[in-house]
């Protein structure tokens, strides 16, 4: 007997109603696990993308993070929201220039601790884990227009299909919505019916 195993898992993204009681419960957590969740919402990087980031590398006047990504080995520059700057420039506003902004010894253990706090929450029986967080950023990009090309280059995609294939859920509002744009050819039997 063959199993055939589908090419690529659902993707899981947060319910705007999860990201809520998300950052609502954020507050009482660590200024570590607060500044982490920010830039992972906010941002759509990977755990392993935001570990090693020092504070000279976020220019909040700008509103600019560079960074370095291990998975790609490479420099990238992304914008930052003007909702993140607010939220994190109290978190980060007092670390010094060479001061790394999240304090976990590595990005396993900053998975772990968002793992265990998503448990806290009840949130891991949706099947929602750090990596939720990037497709949950992703979908909402492609829901808001944002073009594929400056999504992909916005997580530091080399290539626009990763972003597409892996990344992106639509909503069923959504699809709904492109469907309706679509303009059929009327029959005469139809258009008969109607009147």
């Amino acid at each position: 007997d063959l199993k055939f195993k589908p090419e690529t898992k659902e993707i899981v993204t947060f319910s705007e109603d999860d990201v809520e009681m998300i950052l609502n419960n954020l507050k009482q957590r660590s200024r570590n696990l607060q500044v982490s969740i920010l830039l992972l919402i906010y941002t759509g990087l990977r755990p392993s993308d935001i570990i090693n980031i020092e504070r000279k590398d976020i220019d909040l006047t700008e509103g600019i993070l560079k960074y370095y990504s291990q998975k790609t080995r490479k420099y990238f520059t992304v914008p930052l929201t003007e909702e993140l700057v607010k939220k994190i420039e109290p978190l980060i506003g007092t670390l010094g220039p060479t001061e790394r902004i999240i304090e976990f010894k590595n990005y396993q253990i900053l998975t772990r601790e968002i793992n265990k706090y998503l448990k806290r929450l009840n949130l891991k029986e949706k099947g929602y884990n750090a990596r939720t967080f990037r497709k949950t950023f992703v979908s909402l990009a492609f829901k808001s227009h944002v073009d594929y090309v400056t999504t992909s280059e916005l997580v530091g995609h080399s290539n626009i299909s990763t972003t597409k294939k892996y990344y992106t859920k639509l909503s069923m509002e959504q699809k709904r919505e492109e469907i309706n744009k679509i303009k059929f050819p009327s029959s005469k039997e139809s258009s008969k019916e109607g009147n």
